[in-house]
């Protein structure tokens, strides 16, 4: 394996996708480790409800403030460095959070883990961007996509598995992966963009600020705009639900994390045996607009089923099921759509606002689960099946302009052919 890593970097300049995808799945499991676990940490804490909103929040509003800096900075260091740089980071503030024995000092580590996770996410990102340019195909993305759900589900059993026996263990398995992560990114995975020379002068700090660099969306096209605003709905709906359904299992049905881990790993698999087949079909093909609608109609209607048997969790967990499955095809299909045709901005920009998007409904989906959720424990999975609905409305009438121009050039295409 080393050999034929060694022979691709001196041929391309870039991990073959398998290893990056081996890579990528590392990232995203050590990522997610502590999903499972956290909410039954917070109750030890004996904090209130909304907290576990809170928790999620701050990460993701930290990973949004930074994505589009990340995103630059990938562009004029590397991406491995960024990639290093995120995960070894990410490990000192999961280490604060372990020790954490307040609100405080929860949300102070969140923010120190939300601050450096942007740097991983997006260098990851821009690095599958660039293998899809190499290979001049957005499989790369589309790929990724579904590693990084696979990945997060078997995140889910680990970490019930190391918290099964003790908390502290799942948080220290979860430090050792970011570690080992971080260290062969720095030390042995090859960069796909040159670091650009020195030039002098301070970097500008207005490229830290996410609002401003949203301006660089007028030089993409109004279709690919209402994407950006899908995935940042779709986030948000997604978010709410999972945040709501893992606190629900340690706090209203009183199930242990190893559980939720699990159930969680089931889901993985079928969406590793399933999801990855249909979207690759898909993505060569080049039907991606139809599909995520029928995606987004399907969650809409699995989150209503699942609020409506909250109390009743024979029928509440099927339901739920459903949605993360479903919901599971939504991240990927976006990618491949958002890809279809190239931005006029680099790579690593794109990506950076992809993932502030992203992390901005991770934000809002967190906080309006937690508040919610102290009003009622199924009002949160009303709000969002109302979420993906706006999402199908979005996707409906926002993107209208990529099916004529995709309808246009396949008759362009008949008629050459023809």
């Amino acid at each position: 394996m080393c050999s034929l890593i060694k022979q691709d970097k001196t041929k391309n300049g870039a991990l073959p996708l398998p290893v990056f995808l081996a890579f990528f799945s590392l990232v995203t499991t050590a990522s997610g480790f502590s999903n499972s676990f956290i909410p039954a940490f917070l109750v030890s804490l004996q904090l209130p409800g909304y907290m576990f909103g809170l928790v999620y929040a701050i990460a993701s509003f930290m990973i949004f403030i930074l994505s589009p800096f990340w995103g630059k900075l990938s562009e004029r260091i590397g991406r491995t460095r960024v990639i290093a740089t995120g995960c070894l980071g990410a490990a000192c503030g999961q280490a604060l959070f372990c020790t954490a024995t307040g609100a405080p000092q929860i949300i102070f580590a969140r923010g120190v883990t939300g601050f450096f996770a942007g740097g991983f996410l997006v260098g990851c990102l821009s690095y599958g961007g660039d293998l899809c340019n190499l290979r001049g195909s957005s499989v790369p993305m589309a790929c990724s996509a579904v590693v990084e759900g696979t990945s997060g589900a078997f995140a889910y059993l680990f970490g019930g598995l190391a918290a099964y026996r003790s908390i502290r263990l799942g948080f220290v398995c979860q430090i050792g992966l970011y570690l080992t992560a971080g260290l062969y990114a720095l030390l042995a995975m090859p960069e796909t963009r040159q670091p650009e020379k020195k030039t002098g002068g301070r970097w500008p700090v207005r490229e830290a600020n996410p609002f401003l660099s949203l301006v660089r969306l007028r030089h993409i096209e109004p279709w690919q705009t209402a994407v950006f605003w899908s995935i940042l709905i779709a986030a948000c709906g997604g978010w709410m639900f999972e945040s709501a359904f893992n606190y629900s299992i340690s706090a209203f049905f009183s199930f242990s994390p190893l559980f939720n881990g699990v159930l969680k790993c089931g889901v993985g698999i079928l969406n590793a045996l399933v999801g990855a087949g249909v979207i690759r079909r898909l993505v060569r093909r080049g039907t991606i607009r139809g599909p995520l609608l029928l995606v987004g109609v399907l969650c809409m209607a699995a989150s209503l089923l699942s609020a409506c048997s909250t109390d009743r969790a024979i029928l509440f967990f099927p339901f739920s099921v459903c949605f993360i499955l479903i919901n599971s095809l939504n991240l990927p299909l976006h990618q491949a759509l958002l890809t279809t045709n190239k931005a006029n901005l680099p790579v690593g920009e794109l990506m950076g606002l992809f993932n502030a998007f992203r992390s901005i409904g991770q934000v809002a989906g967190s906080m309006v689960s937690g508040f919610s959720y102290t009003v009622g424990h199924a009002l949160p999975f009303f709000c969002a099946s109302a979420f993906f609905m706006m999402m199908v409305f979005i996707l409906r009438w926002g993107t209208s302009g990529e099916r004529k121009r995709h309808a246009n050039g396949g008759i362009k295409r008949r008629k050459k052919n023809g």
